[in-house]
């Protein structure tokens, strides 16, 4: 998962901007960590994490983003998502 983001935990880790005091020191640990010790860490304090963390393949989601979360939905679903949404346009 860490290999498709562009700057690996901090990707992942929720923002220090808008989280409890707790939360804040934890994450502030978290960034004087080496990478594996980070991991260990980051699996024992899952609540540092943004959610939802969508994984496929070659693709990655972090947060909610609902123009950008339609790409993990199959192609199927998308285009009768598509044509449902004009039709209720139409009539």
């Amino acid at each position: 998962m860490l290999r498709l983001t562009e700057n690996g935990i901090d990707d992942i880790v929720k923002s220090t901007k808008r989280c409890t005091e707790d939360l804040h020191w934890k994450i502030l640990q978290l960034q004087q960590m080496h990478f594996n010790e980070a991991i260990v860490y980051l699996s024992k304090n899952v609540e540092m994490l943004q959610t939802p963390l969508i994984v496929d393949h070659n693709k990655f989601l972090v947060g909610y983003h609902s123009e950008n979360i339609r790409q993990f939905a199959p192609r199927y679903y998308r285009m009768s998502s598509i044509f449902l949404h004009q039709y209720k346009r139409q009539g």
